[in-house]
């Protein structure tokens, strides 16, 4: 295990910024095109049943949630997806007017965007129809669109009932809010579908312009998740095992395997991971509640914002849907505790995306030693941040030494601030720490000033402690 004073030399070296040559160099070159940032492109995921108040009658999405809205705000979130396993449970109640009431007062007050999902399994299409019309008469501002059900490939007559009811729903929503676009199919990786759902209903003539694809790279937190009859019997992995996993540089091959077979469909509108986080039945419990997961979702978020996404929702909540019922959630960004939250790892991943990934985003040329290291470039007209993830974290792991190197066209004031996302080791849940600070407990964060650093004949040293990330901004001079 990594002790967290070692992190903290890091941070001292960086800011002496190492002499020794680097083992590393990240080139920014502003002819490497990358990929527009959405304003909404930080989103979470929820599951439906969250809009239903619980048996004291609280709610949990209400305009009076202040400490909620102030941690979307501290994270940049700009999209929430409602929907999940809850959103076609029958066990499940469907939520009310009342209850989408104090759902879009918390949105408003939190300046977000909504897709909004309804029930496609036994979905009523009279409830479809006075949800579809209460929300545009009241939120259309809110609304980014409207999804029908949640994973529909997995029902066992989806050829021969479920698709005609999509159909059906979606004529009855289609009446009362006829300008308001649908994203689909809200599925695992599912070309086949996504391509069904373009043919029939894709834009230009029909209504679904987005589409929205569910990711779990970590696979399954449990063994056998498909053999229980409850979940006492679940058999969990083994969390070393998947951290080690998440950390690994076989992740980007899994994520280029999955946008290949998507990529012809991709092609034909924009797409969102509308569900996704690290290990899906809820997380794996000294895993996904790991500062393991932070590095990764910056990693992960990064790799998908590159390559095209428009945005990526993380599954969250206290409970999330698992098998034919709820689970605690492990990979939440946070959870309640009282009248605030406890901050996960990952909510320092999310932060620091938000910060750094302004204008596009293009994944960084690596020269040298490049395992267990991944590097991104964000560029706007008058910012460029370099963003390196060291994924190294062994026990005898030494600082990784890394040039900066910009290209002649990149002009800059001569100055860098760097900023360090830092945790004690990657199994630690808690001490992480983003510029030295740390979420508290009501959603605020103090700012970070970052560390100098010098800019010297077109290049920057720094070096990265083992399991950390570097945000460097530099202002660009036109």
């Amino acid at each position: 295990m990594l002790k967290k004073s070692v992190f903290l030399a890091g941070a001292i070296l960086l800011a002496a910024c190492s002499t020794s040559a680097p083992e590393t160099t990240v080139v920014v070159d502003p002819d490497v095109k990358g990929t527009q940032i959405a304003e909404d492109f930080i989103g979470v995921s929820y599951e439906s049943r969250m809009l239903v108040p619980t048996d004291d009658g609280k709610y949990y999405f209400t305009k009076d949630n202040t400490s909620l809205i102030r941690l979307f705000n501290t994270l940049g979130i700009k999209n929430v997806r409602i929907g999940g396993s809850s959103v076609d449970n029958p066990n499940d109640p469907l939520p009310t007017l009342k209850d989408i009431d104090e759902f879009f007062g918390f949105i408003k007050a939190a300046g977000v965007k909504v897709i909004y999902s309804v029930r496609l399994r036994d979905g009523d299409p009279a409830y479809a129809k006075a949800v579809a019309g209460h929300i545009y008469d009241n939120y259309r501002e809110c609304l980014s669109h409207f999804a029908i059900g949640n994973e529909p490939s997995y029902y066992k007559d989806f050829e021969g009932q479920m698709r005609p009811h999509w159909g059906s729903l979606y004529a009855a929503m289609r009446e009362v809010a006829p300008d308001v676009p649908f994203c689909a199919p809200d599925d695992n990786p599912n070309p086949p579908l996504s391509t069904w759902m373009m043919d029939n209903y894709g834009a230009p003539d029909g209504p679904v312009n987005l589409l929205t694809m569910h990711y779990y790279p970590g696979d399954c937190a449990y063994t056998n998740p498909f053999k229980v009859k409850s979940h006492s019997e679940l058999i969990p992995f083994d969390p070393a095992m998947k951290r080690e996993m998440l950390l690994s540089d076989d992740m980007h091959p899994k994520y280029q395997g999955v946008l290949e077979r998507m990529s012809p469909v991709f092609a034909r509108a924009p797409y969102r991971l509308s569900e996704t986080n690290s290990i899906w039945y809820g997380g794996l419990k000294d895993a996904s509640d790991s500062y393991a997961s932070a590095l990764w979702a910056l990693d992960y978020t990064l790799w998908w914002a590159s390559r095209g996404a428009v945005g990526v929702n993380f599954h969250t909540g206290d409970k999330v849907g698992g098998g034919n019922g709820t689970v605690v959630s492990r990979y939440a960004l946070f959870v309640t505790d009282g009248d605030g939250f406890e901050i996960r790892p990952i909510s320092y991943a999310i932060k620091a995306f938000a910060d750094a990934a302004t204008g596009s985003v293009a994944e960084a040329p690596l020269e040298g030693r490049t395992e267990m290291l991944s590097a991104y470039t964000s560029m706007s007209q008058d910012e460029c941040n370099v963003i390196v993830i060291n994924r190294e974290h062994s026990a005898d792991a030494a600082p990784r030494v890394v040039g900066i190197t910009l290209r002649d066209k990149v002009k800059t004031s001569g100055k860098a601030f760097v900023t360090m996302m830092l945790g004690p080791d990657i199994a630690a849940k808690d001490g992480v720490t983003l510029g030295g600070k740390s979420i508290r407990h009501d959603g605020s964060l103090e700012p970070a000033a970052g560390i100098r650093a010098k800019v010297k004949g077109g290049k920057i040293m720094i070096e990265l402690p083992p399991a950390s990330a570097a945000i460097v901004k530099l202002n660009i001079i036109n």
